[in-house]
């Protein structure tokens, strides 16, 4: 019972990252600290920072983006981590949890 239950368990995680996608509703960053930094740069309301940030290592990902695998999804943090695919590269994304559909 209990490998059945496992085996099910691993199915549906591996079908829920494959079908996963983004929202495009918050913006993603190409690093974690990068992402931590637009966090506080939003709190501060340091709109010269955002600027800067957004034209560099954040953006607002196109809606309905593909994810090709979700590495990490931080209950309490609120952060996750994904892998995209885009014009022949796989990046390393981090953005908040809630934009993952």
């Amino acid at each position: 019972m209990k490998k059945i239950l496992s085996t099910a368990i691993l199915l549906f995680i591996s079908t829920s990252a494959s079908a996963a996608s983004l929202k495009g509703d918050y913006p993603a960053c190409t690093s974690e600290n990068a992402f931590e930094k637009l966090q506080a740069i939003i709190q501060h309301k340091d709109q010269d920072s955002y600027k800067e940030i957004m034209g560099t290592e954040c953006f607002f990902p196109k809606k309905d983006l593909p994810v090709d695998k979700i590495v990490s999804m931080g209950w309490t943090s609120g952060v996750a981590q994904v892998k995209v695919y885009f014009k022949g590269e796989l990046y390393d994304l981090w953005t908040n949890t809630e934009n993952l559909q």
